[in-house]
């Protein structure tokens, strides 16, 4: 008896498993989708479908369709497609400008109510249109798993913050945070993160340079495995490696507008530019690299303030601690109240290389 019915399971699993193939074969599944502004006041989307040839690299199919509604935008695409487009595979979610800056809330919000978009799709924004970056040619992996890799490599080993639909929302839906995505830049033959597309509520409002996205991740994230490199007092300069970073942030019991972010940053010497490293020459790295943390780490919450942004979530920390707080309507009338210090403490470990 067992072994019929496990028969007919083994049956059935690779009967589902020729139906399954088959269905993929027949469709073109949106891995990558593009937004820019049309004519008039229509939407104008880009979609990406890989196309698989046997021992040939992955060729990537491009079309492009003005639609009113950003949920038309699939419907209008299948009476120009020989296959049906399916939602079901995509990946990577782009903005332009442009449209960033008039607002992605009704673009997002069709992707969310698609049961068949996942929540770790990747949203971006970008210099220029999206269609430009879209149609370029990427080597062999194709459109979409390029774009998919450059931007996870950088948010898992570099210094962009954790980004996709899920975290978006969460940001965006949450008192006392803006949301932020990856700002890219088509560079001739290749795309280019240039920072961080800063939001208030769906409205890109700044943008944050490569330079700062370091200190930007200390204070909104943490590090697991980054490098950073410093100039000293002396001119020297000293490359920190396997920087892991933790963050704490306190509230002043007498005032409660008062907010300290503690940050702990371990790591440890890859390469100085000049002499012996000594006790005291890690001592002296140690204390620059806390001096330039507080430096550009408030100069940032500083520019924040001034755009009326919080896209590190300091006034979610606020109405976290104080229930009092948490019953005001407007949280960015508590934010402008707000006095912020940093504090730093770096401890380097090791050494590694001298040159």
């Amino acid at each position: 008896m067992w072994k019929i019915l496990s028969f007919i399971m083994l049956f059935m699993l690779m009967l589902y498993g020729c139906l399954d193939k088959e269905i993929i074969d027949d469709v073109n599944l949106v891995m990558v989708i593009g937004y820019d502004v049309g004519e008039g006041n229509k939407i104008k989307g880009t979609i990406v479908a890989p196309e698989y040839k046997k021992e040939q690299p992955v060729d990537s199919k491009v079309m492009t369709v003005e639609s009113d509604l950003s949920r038309d935008l699939i419907s209008d695409l299948q009476k120009e497609s020989p296959a049906p487009l399916v939602y079901g595979k995509l990946q990577f979610a782009l903005y332009s400008e442009d449209v960033a800056k008039q607002g992605i809330e009704k673009y997002v919000d069709s992707l969310e109510r698609d049961a068949s978009v996942g929540s770790k799709v990747i949203l971006a924004v970008c210099k220029g249109e999206a269609k430009n970056l879209l149609e370029g040619k990427y080597g062999q992996q194709g459109t979409a798993t390029y774009f998919r890799n450059l931007v996870e490599h950088n948010m898992h080993r570099e210094n962009l913050p954790i980004i996709n639909l899920h975290t978006y929302l969460r940001n965006f839906r949450m008192k006392g945070k803006d949301p932020s995505l990856p700002l890219l830049e088509k560079k001739n033959d290749h795309v280019k993160i240039t920072g961080l597309a800063l939001f208030q509520k769906d409205k890109m409002v700044g943008e944050i340079e490569n330079d700062q996205l370091f200190y930007f991740k200390l204070l909104s994230d943490r590090y697991v495995k980054g490098i950073h490199t410093i100039t000293m007092d002396d001119g020297n300069k000293a490359s920190i490696e396997s920087i892991r970073s933790r963050r704490r942030a306190n509230i002043d019991e007498k005032n409660p507008f008062h907010l300290t972010i503690e940050l702990e940053i371990e790591g440890y010497l890859r390469e100085y530019s000049e002499g012996t490293v000594r006790p005291e020459i890690l001592k002296k790295a140690e204390k620059a690299f806390e001096k330039e943390i507080v430096k550009n780490s408030m100069e940032m919450i500083d520019m924040f303030k001034e755009k009326n942004i919080d896209p590190v979530g300091l006034g979610e920390e606020i109405l976290s601690h104080s229930r009092g707080l948490r019953k005001v309507k407007n949280w960015r009338d508590i934010y402008s109240k707000m006095e912020v210090d940093v504090h730093a403490d770096v401890k380097i470990t090791e050494t590694g290389v001298v040159q």
